[in-house]
């Protein structure tokens, strides 16, 4: 079988995690990589033995590129994405994919004319924790889901030079919860569906950023079920709480978080499963994505997660604003 030829556009510190995934995967070859920033571009390509292109343009006209992982900052997604599934590629994308709700049905719509696949980069979906919650809830294991909640934090500098892009709302589309945020959400979306009622509130205590470092939401889920979203970057309370907590009628499931600790998965106190390092989030996304591919089956991250998440998000903020 012909190998999946893939590009990486944008070479800031998530591509290590991209990068990795994909060199221990046997459907695909890293052909190409991309960056504005030249000096990184010269080193990445040296360091990964990758041929380099100065422009998005040219990565997308090389006929032995089939897919591209989009990594840049996240108000860039929309038109790049777009970029991409009309040169015919594949899509991986960072997330959020987009900046609204519409803009995702958008690339939905491109993506199904086109007959091609674009993922978000759900990675958290493939944690040793949400499979085994999938799992739980689904064979009624916990009863009747009562409440959920979904915890991240970390203290991150306060300093505004050490920010970079995600220091700037224009860029990054706003503060911690479109960004690391968007990870807790769509775990919430994927576990219990659809938001039938949204409460926010937000506020910034120790970044020197334009947008939020705190956020809580409290999401109703059509499903009856309420989870609760607390992102953070001012805390570093990561020590003490696990990722998500999931607690029905009969049981609760608690789920380390695999950024920070490897506390594994435990049902009403018993552990069941050990955790996985981050990067193996990664690479697990990576294979059902190339996987779908050749096989042309749905993958297990979706744009219609991306479409949900990013309402509620989009709905946090109006409320807080407000």
């Amino acid at each position: 079988m012909n190998k999946i030829g893939v590009g990486i556009v944008g070479l800031g510190g998530i591509s290590d995690f991209h990068y990795d995934g994909l060199i221990n995967n046997e459907n695909v070859e890293i052909r190409g990589i991309s960056d504005v920033d030249g000096s990184v571009l010269k080193k990445r390509s040296s360091e990964w033995k990758v041929k380099a292109y100065e422009t998005l343009e040219d990565l997308l006209a090389a006929k032995d590129i089939d897919a591209v992982h989009i990594l840049t900052p996240s108000t860039l997604h929309y038109a790049q994405v777009t970029k991409a599934l009309e040169a015919g590629k594949h899509v991986l994308v960072e997330k959020p994919a987009a900046m609204s709700p519409e803009n995702i049905r958008s690339i939905e719509s491109l993506a199904k004319e086109k007959n091609l696949s674009c993922i978000p980069c759900h990675n958290h979906l493939f944690s040793a924790g949400i499979a085994e919650a999938k799992k739980y809830i689904e064979e009624g294991k916990l009863g009747d889901i009562a409440f959920s909640q979904f915890f991240a934090s970390a203290v991150i500098s306060a300093k505004a030079e050490d920010w970079g892009w995600r220091g700037s709302i224009e860029k990054a589309g706003g503060g911690t919860l479109i960004d690391s945020g968007t990870h807790l959400v769509y775990q919430a979306v994927y576990l219990f569906g659809k938001a039938e009622q949204v409460y926010a509130v937000s506020r910034k205590v120790h970044c020197s950023i334009e947008g939020e470092d705190t956020a809580l939401v409290i999401i109703r889920h059509e499903s009856g079920v309420l989870s609760s979203i607390i992102q953070c970057w001012a805390s570093q309370d990561f020590e003490h709480m696990p990722e998500a907590r999931i607690s029905g009628t009969r049981g609760q499931l608690s789920i380390g978080n695999p950024l920070y600790d490897n506390r594994g998965v435990y049902h009403n106190g018993e552990k069941i499963a050990e955790g996985w390092p981050i990067g193996t989030t990664f690479t697990k996304l990576m294979a059902n994505f190339y996987e779908a591919i050749v096989n042309k089956t749905e993958p297990i991250a979706t744009l219609q997660q991306s479409y949900e998440a990013l309402r509620i998000v989009q709905k946090a903020y109006e409320i807080s604003a407000g």
